[in-house]
């Protein structure tokens, strides 16, 4: 399966060995990622914010659905269906979202939440729209369709400096766009810490991940 988008990792020099698996993986999954290096300074996602302003530009001059995607990532068998279903979407879409029970719970309708609670293996990959799309901070690996890229404002994210995932929640609220995600997530977050300070803490893994259909 071969996709019509413009794909990005957004990594820094001392994290190449994570960043090699994350590559390959989406290689293998029939994309072309581009990788954009920021000297990792301050460590952790803020210190990205001028390197994802280049991606950003040039997802908007590519034309194209653009995959936002970070560096520490494994791809489930069922990613590249996943990823279609979202493109044909039209819509901003998060393949990885960070799961805990409180978020879950504000985000996800009761059907799909009790079935994660369950642990029922063999979900069938739906694409949700969030019922509350604030304080995600996941933007790990996100669907961005061209028309909401055209929108973001190059400037704004390379003056205040933001993380991405903030950044890409301001925009949402500022334009009133609905998000959505694949559930069961397609894609998990490995949260590699090389290259990187301290642990951060509450969940930063999707626990829906492994509950796929294979």
């Amino acid at each position: 399966m071969s996709f019509k988008l413009f794909a990005t990792i957004v990594s820094c020099s001392q994290r190449a060995t994570v960043r090699a698996g994350t590559e390959a993986e989406l290689r293998a999954a029939g994309l072309e990622p581009v990788v954009y290096l920021s000297p990792c300074q301050p460590a952790g996602p803020q210190g990205h914010a001028a390197v994802s302003a280049l991606a950003l530009r040039d997802a908007q001059e590519s034309g194209l659905d653009w995959l936002f995607c970070e560096d520490d990532l494994t791809l489930s068998p069922g990613f590249p269906a996943a990823l279609q279903k979202a493109q044909a979407s039209g819509g901003v879409t998060y393949l990885y979202l960070h799961e805990d029970e409180r978020s879950m719970t504000i985000r996800y309708p009761d059907e799909i939440l009790e079935q994660i609670r369950r642990r029922s293996a063999g979900l069938t990959p739906r694409h949700v729209r969030l019922l509350d799309a604030q304080f995600l901070e996941s933007a790990q690996c996100v669907l961005i369709p061209a028309a909401a890229a055209a929108q973001m404002r190059v400037e704004a994210l390379e003056r205040l400096g933001l993380s991405f995932d903030m950044f890409l929640e301001a925009f949402l609220r500022e334009t009133r766009r609905s998000a959505f995600a694949m559930v069961p997530c397609p894609v998990q977050h490995l949260e590699a810490r090389e290259g990187r300070g301290s642990v951060p803490t509450g969940s930063r893994t999707s626990l829906s991940h492994d509950l796929a259909v294979t």
